[in-house]
């Protein structure tokens, strides 16, 4: 899973070498963690996530506007979306694989999850128009990948 990445990973260590590698060298890696972690994610999201977010009530009143950042394959916003159909979530990440196999995965399923929406948006370059658009923005492990996450 690793050994594709491991001459790069090396060449980070070097005094002159680059500052960072292509994202793309993991994506198997990727897959395999966002398999394992679904199922246990899928189960907890509304039952044990929500609760201690603080965010349940206005989840069930309804209206508001989440945004997951790092969304993969858009599982927690997908379960999420079933159910709280009165509120509004928009997925977005940098793997244009993901976000086809998010909304090819949601077109199927066809749960009526109109209230679901997934994009290819690297985080750091979001619309200003989005400044002060959502209510709630989530990330699940996809933080070490954000170059500048204080932006």
């Amino acid at each position: 899973m690793f050994a594709n990445a491991y001459p790069a990973v090396i060449e980070l260590f070097r005094k002159d070498g680059p500052l960072g590698i292509d994202n793309k060298m993991f994506d198997e890696f990727d897959k395999t963690m966002a398999s394992v972690l679904e199922a246990a994610d899928k189960k907890n999201i509304v039952s044990k996530f929500v609760p201690v977010t603080g965010m349940q009530n206005k989840l069930e009143e309804g209206g508001i506007h989440v945004l997951h950042v790092g969304c993969g394959r858009g599982m927690h916003i997908a379960e999420l979306g079933s159910h709280y159909p009165k509120c509004f979530f928009t997925g977005i990440d940098m793997s244009l694989e993901a976000v086809i196999g998010a909304n090819k995965k949601r077109d199927e399923a066809n749960a009526g999850l109109d209230n679901v929406s997934y994009m290819q948006i690297n985080s750091q370059m979001m619309k200003n128009e989005w400044t002060e658009k959502f209510d709630w923005v989530m990330m699940f492990g996809a933080c070490h990948d954000q170059m500048r996450p204080d932006r």
